[in-house]
């Protein structure tokens, strides 16, 4: 069967980006209300957690590409070296903030820490500086089990006197008081006068700028083998546990664009959450006037039009932010350096499972506004005739 395949070269979209990150504070803001600034379950494809997140985390030590996604959860090793973060989308909150940090996330331990423990999460300032860091440890514990403590700048933390079994889901939740740079720890509290421990050294307070995840082994101290699951960050113990389903969560990113002046440019963001949900479109962190829709369209593009761009998704039970897509505007592609289209994905989308073609498919360069034909030969069992 012969089937002719007519391709127009697209008309090139601009591309915007968004800045995002793991607490969202307006420009200008100097205290926080109480709501959840952070909903993050880790619904991604398997693989890199900061490929596979569109850039909303980052690499700020160890060897990039080492943290990974698998089954909707982070798993941290000490055979892998990486650290990331996710950073707060419009600024440090300063050392001098009366905000109070909690954060909470499911933890699965499947393999105990090796010598004294170390830490695998913790607040980050701009640099290497880390409060409230959360330890994994096997000190104190009945044999085959761990412990988690808390410090602020210290190598040994406080430990909590509960033993933790391997393969078992708990939910660790951590204060911060930013101005005094203290921490406290909990393992499955149901309200925060429950039982908990606090970090015994002091810690100079810090700007906080993102909350970070940690693989390491160093001179044979290891936080094990774990997953983490369902980060929140909030301002109130009780917004850390509302029902899942209302708070706002994002289940499609806005994606980074590069396109020529003129172009149209349309982001859109898919996201879960109790209805109404509220959107806001922001442009190198400042709210987009009038963008309040799921969908953001800017009409011919011009160079000074490129830049971050954000969405923050909000209800009443809280807001996230998604995650960074970048707008780059060029001029017109020179005469010699048209822009380049592959074809092959088209053709795996018009040929069914089974058929063959004999035909090798390179990419062919087009300006926009050309044609160009293909002719196919394919072997296809049930006739299909494709037309495009």
């Amino acid at each position: 069967m012969q089937n002719l395949i007519r391709l127009k070269a697209p008309r090139l979209s601009p591309s915007r980006t968004a800045c995002l990150g793991l607490l969202l504070l307006v420009p200008g803001l100097t205290s926080l209300h109480a709501e959840l600034l952070l909903n993050e379950p880790f619904v991604y494809p398997d693989g890199p957690l900061v490929e596979v997140s569109g850039g909303r985390w980052s690499t700020h030590s160890g060897t990039a590409g080492q943290v990974n996604v698998r089954a909707e959860a982070v798993e941290l090793t000490d055979q892998e070296s990486e650290d990331v973060n996710l950073a707060l989308a419009s600024g440090p909150l300063p050392a001098s903030s009366d905000a109070v940090l909690y954060a909470a996330f499911t933890v699965n331990f499947t393999a105990l820490p090796r010598g004294t423990g170390t830490f695998f999460a913790h607040f980050k300032d701009g640099t290497t500086g880390f409060r409230g860091r959360l330890f994994a440890a096997t000190a104190g514990a009945a044999e085959g089990r761990l412990r988690v403590g808390i410090a602020e700048a210290a190598a040994s933390p406080t430990l909590l006197e509960t033993d933790l079994d391997l393969q078992t889901d708990y939910t660790l939740v951590c204060r911060y008081e930013v101005a005094t740079a203290r921490s406290t720890l909990w393992v499955n509290p149901t309200q925060e006068a429950d039982p908990g421990v606090v970090a015994g050294d002091d810690g100079t307070p810090l700007a906080i700028h993102a909350f970070a995840l940690r693989q390491s082994l160093s001179s044979g101290n290891s936080m094990g083998t774990l997953t983490v699951d369902d980060l929140r960050v909030a301002t109130s113990f009780a917004e850390l546990f509302a029902p899942p389903g209302d708070v706002p969560a994002i289940t499609r990113q806005p994606q980074s664009l590069t396109v020529v002046a003129g172009a149209e440019v349309t982001f859109s963001v898919a996201a879960t959450g109790r209805a109404p949900l509220q959107y806001q479109w922001l442009r190198n962190q400042e709210p987009w006037p009038g963008a309040t829709d799921a969908v953001l369209v800017l009409a011919a593009v011009r160079p000074e039009d490129a830049g971050a761009y954000q969405v923050v998704v909000s209800n009443d039970s809280g807001s996230v932010t998604s995650g960074v897509a970048q707008l780059t505007v060029t001029d017109t592609p020179p005469v010699g350096e048209p822009p380049v289209v592959s074809f092959t994905h088209v053709l795996e989308r018009l040929l069914r499972p089974g058929d063959q073609t004999t035909n090798t498919f390179a990419e062919h360069s087009l300006r926009p506004g050309e044609q160009l034909t293909l002719t196919v030969t394919a072997t296809d069992p049930a006739g299909i005739a494709v037309s495009v």
